[in-house]
């Protein structure tokens, strides 16, 4: 029987990429060579331009080809790390969806995936991203099935948190091809105790970043980190983790030595300084997509959290210049999504009439005013991008369906 010819295997490396994610993809495939004494995989460097390779940490090298200038693969594996939402190359994004067209199996490794999503490729497929990453990937792919997982494997889709999950991406991929008593050898070659499976989490579970030492805790803080926006109320997290309120509270104090509220508002900030860094979103965009409803409120306390502001940490991120107020037709790609859109208008009116009433009863506060004059800047900033998004509708650039469905709600919203 004649033996398969070598699978080829095209890594894309896009500048910046990080070079512990990229070895732990290729070096299991020089090990699957050596071990089984056969060419099992051939694999070749793509760059998007030039004829070098830049890793993050310098050391750059020679690459094999640009991108264009290679034949079909039978695996495309993209690593991408440091700022992945800056990258936009278009010929990079044409020889992806060629490859992908062409039967190549599509791997994303670390911030890999972004660029999988871009040019369409994990449309339908559950995949994965590195923590770092993900709230930003959420908000520039909200139809994406995206999970917090170590890789996923969705028929010829692939996606890896990067680091060392590329290792065990790598082992399910030798494992399906040459079997896994070859993966086997593969992962105790590389001094691996144990294989992680793809549904294992991303890095340190709550009870060992937190030093929760309480179950109950332990499953708050787990409910927390999903609830990207704050939605959950303390009520709505106690009863996720099986207990009182009041339990709740202790635990929070005792163990943490915070309340929940501040520990949520450093959740919410955290989150917020990864999209000013890694998004073009508007800083408004970015505090509602947060859960704060007031941008005076938002600026206060990332000043006192990180002892600068959103504006500093936005120049100082290197992300791409976002238009003032709501996202502009050019900038459509990090854009919220309609619902959240129609979602905070009519939560900030209804705050708007209350305090209107409060007003005319003459019991309004500063406080009450001064949030008041918020309310009516954030509104207006939502109504222009639903504006926007109907201009162009109009002029005939073929919005998406969503898009079509806010401006026809933007007509009898306000008419």
């Amino acid at each position: 029987m004649a033996e398969r010819p070598p699978r080829k295997v095209a890594f894309l490396l896009v500048p910046g990429f990080a070079l512990m994610s990229f070895a732990s993809a290729i070096e299991p495939l020089r090990a699957a060579n050596h071990l089984s004494g056969k060419e099992l995989y051939r694999w070749f460097a793509v760059v998007p331009r030039g004829d070098m390779a830049e890793p993050s940490v310098g050391f750059p090298f020679q690459a094999d080809a640009t991108v264009g200038d290679t034949g079909a693969a039978h695996m495309v594996v993209v690593c991408a790390g440091g700022n992945p939402a800056r990258f936009k190359d278009r010929q990079s994004l044409v020889w992806l969806r060629r490859q992908g067209r062409a039967g190549a199996l599509m791997a994303g490794v670390s911030g890999g995936s972004y660029l999988l999503a871009r040019a369409g490729l994990l449309n339908g497929r559950r995949c994965t991203i590195h923590w770092e990453h993900l709230g930003a990937f959420r908000e520039e792919f909200p139809h994406l099935d995206i999970a917090r997982t170590l890789f996923e494997i969705d028929r010829d889709r692939l996606t890896c948190a990067g680091g060392t999950a590329a290792l065990d991406m790598m082992h399910a991929v030798i494992a399906r091809d040459h079997g896994e008593d070859l993966a086997a050898a593969v992962h105790a070659w590389f001094l691996q105790s144990e294989v992680r499976g793809g549904s294992d989490r991303q890095g340190m579970r709550p009870e060992e970043r937190w030093g929760a030492r309480n179950a109950h805790l332990a499953a708050a803080l787990e409910v927390m980190e999903q609830d990207a926006e704050s939605i959950l109320s303390m009520p709505d997290v106690a009863a996720a983790a099986g207990i009182s309120v009041r339990q709740l509270g202790r635990l929070f104090r005792a163990q943490l030595g915070a309340t929940f509220s501040t520990h949520r508002q450093g959740l919410k900030l955290d989150r917020a300084r990864r999209l000013l860094r890694q998004t073009s979103m508007p800083i408004l965009a970015v505090a509602i997509a947060c859960g704060f409803q007031s941008a005076s409120h938002f600026s206060r306390a990332y000043k006192k959290r990180f002892r600068e502001s959103p504006s500093v940490s936005r120049r100082g991120g290197g992300t791409l210049p976002a238009a003032p107020g709501c996202p502009s037709l050019r900038n459509t790609e990090s854009d919220m999504p309609d619902e959240r859109v129609f979602r905070n208008i009519e939560n900030l009116t209804r705050e708007e009439h209350e305090l209107f009433a409060k007003q005319a009863a003459r019991e309004a506060t500063d406080a009450d005013n001064a949030r008041l004059k918020d309310i009516q800047v954030m509104l207006d900033q939502c109504w222009d991008l639903l504006r926007q998004r109907r201009a162009k509708r109009d002029a005939g650039q073929n919005p998406d369906e969503a898009t079509v469905r806010s401006s026809r709600t933007v007509e009898g919203y306000q008419g």
